[in-house]
């Protein structure tokens, strides 16, 4: 209520009830926007609110600065590390069950994509000023995607390249294996050795690297924008504070224990603030009444669209994108908006849809605007030419 927080509204799934709470300061702490992409790292039920804030009229910055990387479709979990160390084979299998393994098709020689698998463990994210190594392997992984391929790391055989040992790796990639005494073997062989913890993290999903292979994407893993704050993580909005990733502290590259620091930070700023605000009295008393419905059938419309356009970023607003594309899309997205009806009752797939779909229109907006003005940068490739 003018500018001002004056309380908040939660919804128990459960009981199909409301809690009202009459407050002056609410921490939004809920993540980043992960349900706009269908290719994302987020953990399935983490959707982000990041449409609550732009409702309530706060500001937004660097949403169009995102960080992209290799990772296992199912369970979602980021493939960096040694992961990529101890050198898999990708495979590529079409819709008829073909398969192929073929990253060396696009390199000159085996030595050049297996430098580029090395160095992928520890240039996990995608980067534009890496395309010529170690992020030329997201851009091979999603076009057999685009194809309408499925790709896989395979660990039980040894990848093209190896056939008459580890002497052709580079010194970087063969000193490294050769301290961990890993000079040996299969991947799996060579991963279980000096990392046991990354088998059994899968092994606890179900899946059996030894046997198994493992479905990838380049995925969303996190977002460096988010919710203008100021030096006490407050909003533009009047005691709405955002700390953790749905605040936009990052920047357009975003070391992890930087990011790790800006949380810890952030949270503690804003309770501080909060706490020193002694003449910050309580909003008048208000009253709050709504009740919860579901429709079968538009639930089922509603997550078809949600999904579609989850899709779509996917495609052509993550880390490759397509102008041209992205105007579509966000085309698309705002005739949904002016669609969705605001009523007296709450229907929570709607809800999740109305905070999806203002999230995805402000990002789209803005990936538009920095494809205009900066063109490509850090993890946005823009316009790529084939």
């Amino acid at each position: 209520d003018e500018n001002g927080v004056c309380g908040l509204v939660c919804l128990d799934k459960k009981t199909g009830s409301f809690q009202v709470f009459r407050c002056g300061s609410i921490v939004l702490a809920t993540g980043g926007p992960a349900g706009i992409y269908a290719d994302s790292v987020y953990p399935h039920c983490h959707t982000g609110s990041t449409g609550l804030a732009l409702d309530a009229g706060a500001s937004l910055q660097n949403m169009t600065e995102w960080q992209y990387g290799l990772a296992s479709v199912n369970p979602r979990w980021n493939v960096s590390g040694t992961y990529m160390q101890v050198l898999p084979r990708f495979v590529s299998v079409d819709e008829n069950g073909t398969e192929r393994e073929f990253l060396a098709e696009y390199f000159a020689d085996p030595y050049e994509a297996l430098t580029a698998v090395f160095l992928k463990g520890y240039q996990w994210p995608f980067d534009t000023r890496k395309l010529e190594g170690s992020s030329r392997i997201d851009l091979l992984v999603a076009a057999e995607i685009k194809k309408g391929n499925r790709v896989y790391l395979d660990y039980t055989r040894n990848p093209r390249g190896l056939e008459k040992g580890f002497a052709i790796l580079p010194s970087e990639a063969y000193d490294y294996l050769a301290r961990s005494e890993a000079l040996f073997g299969t991947p799996i062989q060579r991963l279980e050795h000096m990392n046991r913890g990354a088998v059994e993290l899968y092994a606890d999903h179900g899946i059996d690297l030894h046997t198994d292979r493992l479905e990838i994407a380049v995925c969303a893993q996190h977002i460096n924008g988010g919710v203008a704050v100021d030096a006490h993580w407050e909003s533009t909005v009047k005691g709405l504070y955002a700390a953790g990733e749905c605040a936009g502290t990052f920047g357009v590259y975003r070391p992890g224990g930087s990011a790790l620091n800006a949380t810890q930070v952030g949270s503690l700023r804003a309770a501080e603030h909060i706490a020193a605000q002694k003449d910050r009295s309580l909003p008048e008393r208000f009253d709050y009444t709504m009740t919860v419905t579901s429709d079968a059938a538009d639930v089922d419309q509603l997550r078809a669209i949600g999904d579609e356009l989850r899709r779509g970023m996917s495609l052509f607003a993550a880390f490759d994108r397509d102008t041209e594309r992205m105007k579509e899309l966000l085309t698309r997205v705002r005739g949904y908006l002016e669609e969705l009806r605001v009523e007296d009752t709450f229907c929570y797939e709607k809800f999740t849809l109305w905070n999806q779909l203002l999230t995805t229109r402000e990002i789209l907006s803005a990936m538009l605007c920095s494809a205009e003005a900066a063109g490509s940068h850090g993890s946005a490739l823009v316009d790529r030419r084939a």
